[in-house]
């Protein structure tokens, strides 16, 4: 067990927002919310009409019912107001002390900025004092992407396929697990293929 603790949150989100501006060439915000207005409403049904296929997206009513979760969050990165990612979760019903990871949603592919997210919300939840991060996902998506490698590749481990719910995938949040995660995704200097143009994707 490392010694080690992982930055506080405010800290990890600074340096999240300097590496992703480095990548984009363009300053970049991370914000983080407890409560959705009209306008956060507003920008995920714009990206998930984007990004998602239909019997993905929430209705107006079905992400009101989940901002209502207890432990709700929303992070979102933006680039000259413009949203280029976004992450929610809350309490996962089903583990004591866990957080489930919702949706994960991004128009950049091989920039980093959806894992900095996840990574960002790793540190969310260990300064929340969460011991486990859930989520659900699927194994490639209508394009062929193969999602659950992405998670897998952060650091998730595949538990199990739910024919209703998809492939179930979860991570110990500890220091000894974050640390590197937090190194690797947001600290780290940015890859060559991070600083190259690349195509839209979506993950969730």
């Amino acid at each position: 067990m490392s010694s080690e603790e992982p930055p506080f949150l405010e800290e990890a989100q600074r340096t999240a927002e300097a590496k992703l501006s480095r990548v984009l060439e363009s300053p970049c915000k991370i914000s983080i919310h407890l409560h959705l207005d009209d306008k956060l409403f507003r920008i995920i049904n714009e990206v998930e009409l984007q990004m998602f296929r239909e019997e993905l997206r929430y209705t107006r009513e079905e992400l009101v019912s989940r901002v209502n979760l207890k432990g709700f969050i929303f992070f979102i990165a933006t680039v000259n107001d413009k949203p280029i990612s976004l992450l929610f979760g809350y309490n996962d019903p089903a583990i004591q002390n866990g957080f489930y990871l919702d949706t994960l949603a991004s128009v950049l592919e091989g920039k980093g900025v959806g894992s900095t997210l996840v990574a960002l919300s790793m540190i969310y939840c260990y300064e929340a004092g969460y011991n486990l991060l859930s989520l659900n996902t699927e194994e490639l998506d209508e394009k062929k992407r193969p999602l659950r490698k992405f998670y897998e590749s952060i650091g998730f481990q595949y538990l199990y396929t739910d024919p209703n719910d998809g492939d179930l995938l979860r991570i110990q949040i500890t220091p000894d697990r974050i640390i590197p995660i937090y190194k690797k995704f947001i600290a780290a200097a940015p890859s060559q293929s991070q600083q190259t143009p690349s195509s839209n994707q979506s993950i969730t």
